[in-house]
């Protein structure tokens, strides 16, 4: 459920920065901890993998070359006839 704009108006929140206590990090560095608690974010946090990142750009090089394909099949060309500026002046 997502909350009205009236419910969120009277929602108490707390969006003070909260540096973290952890003392003994499984996951980050604590030079990463350290590096949130100075500057408040992370960088270069790997998600995914170079083989995943591989794979998701061919689906979207993919994607964006089939889009292209409809798009030229979908716009017909102007008439040989007709100037071409910055719109058609037939």
């Amino acid at each position: 459920m997502v909350p009205s704009m009236a419910e969120l108006s009277t929602t108490h929140r707390d969006l003070r920065f909260h540096p973290s206590t952890t003392e003994h990090p499984r996951t980050l560095a604590s030079e990463q901890i350290a590096a949130f608690n100075r500057d408040g974010y992370l960088a270069l946090i790997r998600i995914f993998s170079e083989v995943e990142i591989t794979d998701i750009r061919r689906y979207f090089d993919d994607l964006l070359a089939r889009t292209l394909a409809r798009a030229a099949k979908a716009i017909p060309s102007p008439p040989r006839n007709c100037a071409m500026a910055a719109f058609t002046i037939c």
